[in-house]
């Protein structure tokens, strides 16, 4: 949809940290879109956001929120009627306690005000959407995607593989790794055990650090830092990876880890399969509803022996497990291609405004903020005078427009 004079919709896609496009969700979607001629797109990380590409964006989308940053591009985007989308790809709420990420008081009611404020959240699974309905009702999933176009490996073949003298095992392995102690020692120590049986093994490990291997020096570390989008997908493309290594810890209920653990996606799948490497994955439900054992993929029980066994079975015949990579590629194919994010992301952009629909704790949230917002005008108003009162307010009541019971609540304060 183009705007009334004919323009394309205009949007920016804003997130923290120091990519702009790596850890966006909506990256290949957002691009498909551009190059549909229906949209243009720009991608800033916050501190790099100007004003003039706020003045210029018909939509703002984010992603990462935690810092005081993004909500003020939040708060300048509702003053001007612009729609704003979140997309929240992890259970942020409750991060493991085995993870190095840390998300303080402020930054943790940043999440919570964009969940409940913003016009459009989105998702990629069911099950994250459910994490998520006491805040927030109308969350639409967006499933993860891949742009075959631009990023299978259409062309790589068995029998060039056959050609290399080194095995290549590609793995993410970080301190935030998605995996207990427990896990993680299996893991790690089935990589030594792998590394000290194959000589011609090499491994690539996706990571800012470095894993605590005996066998380190055979590792080569490909930062994330110097990786956009785009660089991810195509190195995965064409660098003649074997074997892709995909451990997450193994909870299948939605108790203590669990609600973190399956509230994951299938994304590594998705990219795997796309590039033509081979992917084994920890038996879990995030990965198990996607890949079928000995089918499109091999499954392990996160045990030790298991990885050993399986990666050993995988390097010794590789030929055998070829046709698991085309069987791959083919479901990855059908089911994850970025036409059909792209046609729901465009559909949310040109959807007319509709009323935010809240769960109980998001009720609750706006309450609490409103009871602060009525204690803090009568101190203002002790203090100054009711007249910058019912400005502040009067701004206050533009802001909340898209939510009734905070918008009730305003209208009170100017009264």
């Amino acid at each position: 949809m183009t705007s009334s004079e004919g323009k394309k919709l205009r949007v920016l896609s804003i997130t923290e940290g120091k990519n702009p496009t790596f850890y966006i969700r909506h990256v290949e979607p957002l691009l498909y879109l551009e190059q549909q001629g229906k949209i243009a797109v720009e991608f800033r990380i916050d501190k790099e956001v100007k004003l003039e590409d706020l003045i210029k964006a018909d939509i703002l989308v984010f992603n990462r929120v935690r810092e005081d940053l993004s909500r003020t591009f939040f708060y300048y985007a509702k003053i001007h009627n612009k729609k704003t989308i979140f997309d929240i790809d992890d259970y942020v709420l409750e991060l493991p306690p085995y993870s190095t990420d840390f998300i303080s008081a402020n930054q943790m009611q940043n999440v919570h005000y964009f969940l409940i404020n913003a016009d459009i959240v989105t998702n990629s699974t069911e099950h994250l959407r459910s994490m998520f309905s006491s805040l927030r009702q109308d969350i639409e999933i967006v499933p993860n995607s891949i742009n075959f176009a631009k990023y299978s490996a259409k062309s790589k073949s068995l029998a060039d593989l056959k050609k290399l003298d080194a095995f290549n095992i590609v793995v993410s392995i970080s301190d935030n790794f998605a995996l207990e102690k427990r896990s993680l020692d299996n893991f790690l120590g089935a990589i030594d055990a792998i590394l000290d049986k194959y000589p011609h093994v090499q491994l690539f490990n996706f990571s800012n650090s470095a894993p605590k291997l005996r066998n380190v020096d055979r590792v080569k570390k490909i930062s994330l830092n110097v990786l956009d989008y785009a660089s991810h997908k195509l190195f995965l493309r064409d660098f003649p990876f074997h074997l892709a290594l995909n451990p997450l810890e193994i909870a299948n209920n939605n108790e203590g880890i669990g609600r973190f653990i399956n509230s994951k996606s299938e994304i590594k799948y998705i990219e795997y399969a796309a590039a033509k490497v081979l992917g084994v994955y920890s038996d879990c439900p995030v990965y198990n509803q996607a890949v079928h054992h000995n089918k499109n993929g091999l499954l392990v029980d996160n045990s030790k022996e298991g990885w050993i066994t399986t990666m050993s079975k995988v390097i010794e015949d590789f030929d055998g497990h070829w046709p698991l990579v085309e069987e791959a590629y083919s479901d990855a194919q059908a089911k994850y291609d970025v036409a059909v994010p792209a046609a729901k992301i465009y559909q949310l952009f040109t959807r007319e405004p509709s009323e935010v629909k809240l769960g109980a704790s998001g009720q609750e949230s706006i309450r609490r903020r409103i009871t602060a917002l009525e204690t803090e005008n009568m101190m203002m108003e002790s203090i100054i005078g009711t007249s910058f009162v019912a400005r502040a307010s009067k701004r206050l009541s533009k802001m909340a427009s898209r939510n009734r019971l905070l918008r009730f609540f305003a209208r009170r304060l100017i009264r």
